[in-house]
C-alpha cells in the first residue's frame, strides 16, 4: 500500500492483523520493513494490527526527494499510520528507527501509547556520521554485497546464516547511495533530547544487545536514564542486529509489553 507523508513523498507500508491495539514497527538504516519478518513470524497477531512502514527512500517509498529530518522520518511514521487507521499505537523501532520512531511521541503525544527502542540510536547526537568520510564509507558499502555483509556481521555478537544476511544485503543494495548517506547524517546529526522531556511519559521499553558494539550497554543505559528515567532496560543475548539475531526472544519481550499496555 501507498500513502503520501505531510510533505508529498510516496511512503510504502503493510499491514499485518486487523485487532484495536495498533503497533507501528520502523526499520533501521540501510532496510526496509521486511527487517521486522522474523520477529512478526513469532508475535501473536490475535486483537493487533501491525503497521510496518519503509522509511522514505527506502523499499517501496519513494527516493525522489532525498532531503530528510528526524520530523520528516517521523511524519513518515504518522502517514502510514493514518492511512492505516491507528488513532492510538505503540512504536517499536530499531537503531535509526527508534529515533525516528520516538519522535513520534514530540509530534503526536497524544496517539503514542507505547514506545520500544530495539538496540536504539538516542535522541542526542552520535558518532555513525558525524564525518562526511565516515557517512561516504558506509553508504558506499552497501554497493559490495561482500563488503555490505562484513559490516552486518561486524556489528552482530556472531556470525549471520547466508539465510539471513541476504535479504539485509539486498535491500541495502537497492536503496539509492545518496539515500543511506541523508539518513545516516540525519540520525547523527540531530539532538531533540530537550524537546522529549517535554513530552508526557508513557510506558517505555529499551531492549539492547550485550554485545552491540554500536551501542554497548553502559551508553544504552545512560541514555535511557536521561531520555525516559521510568523505562524497563533489558539486554538479549546478541549484538546490534536483534530482529535477526534472536527474533524469537525479542518477540515475546514486544509480546509481553504489548500484553501489558494494550489499553
Amino acid at each position: 500500500m501507498i500513502t503520501k507523508s505531510q510533505d508529498g513523498t510516496a511512503i510504502g507500508f503493510r499491514t499485518e492483523g486487523t485487532g484495536a491495539q495498533g503497533v507501528v514497527l520502523v526499520h533501521g538504516w540501510s532496510c526496509t520493513g521486511s527487517m521486522w519478518g522474523d520477529v512478526l513470524s513469532h508475535l501473536p497477531h490475535d486483537g493487533r494490527t501491525f503497521v510496518i512502514p519503509d522509511l522514505r527512500g527506502h523499499g517501496s517509498s519513494s527516493a525522489d526527494d532525498i532531503e530528510s529530518s528526524v520530523r520528516r522520518y517521523a511524519e513518515d511514521v504518522l502517514a502510514a499510520a493514518d492511512a492505516a487507521g491507528l488513532s492510538r499505537f505503540i512504536v517499536v523501532g530499531h537503531s535509526m528507527g527508534a529515533k525516528y520512531g520516538q519522535y513520534v511521541r514530540v509530534l503526536a503525544p497524544e496517539r503514542v501509547v507505547g514506545y520500544v527502542g530495539v538496540a536504539p540510536t538516542p535522541s542526542a547526537l552520535v558518532e555513525e556520521g558525524s564525518t562526511e568520510e565516515g557517512v561516504e564509507h558506509m553508504a558506499g558499502a552497501a554497493s559490495s554485497a561482500e563488503a555490505f555483509a562484513g559490516l552486518l556481521n561486524s556489528i552482530a555478537k556472531g556470525p549471520l546464516s547466508d539465510e539471513v544476511l541476504g535479504p539485509l544485503v539486498s535491500d541495502a543494495g537497492a536503496t539509492p547511495k545518496a539515500v543511506l548517506a541523508q539518513s545516516m547524517r540525519t540520525f547523527s546529526r540531530e539532538d531533540y533530547t530537550t524537546e522529549l522531556q517535554n513530552v508526557p511519559s508513557v510506558p517505555v521499553l529499551i531492549i539492547g544487545g550485550d554485545a552491540d558494539p554500536i551501542y554497548p550497554a553502559d551508553v544504552v543505559n545512560e541514555r535511557a536514564a536521561i531520555e525516559n528515567p521510568h523505562a524497563k532496560v533489558t539486554f538479549l543475548d546478541g549484538g546490534h542486529l536483534l530482529p535477526q539475531e534472536c527474533p524469537r526472544e525479542l518477540a515475546a519481550l514486544l509480546d509481553e509489553f504489548f500484553t501489558a499496555n494494550n489499553a
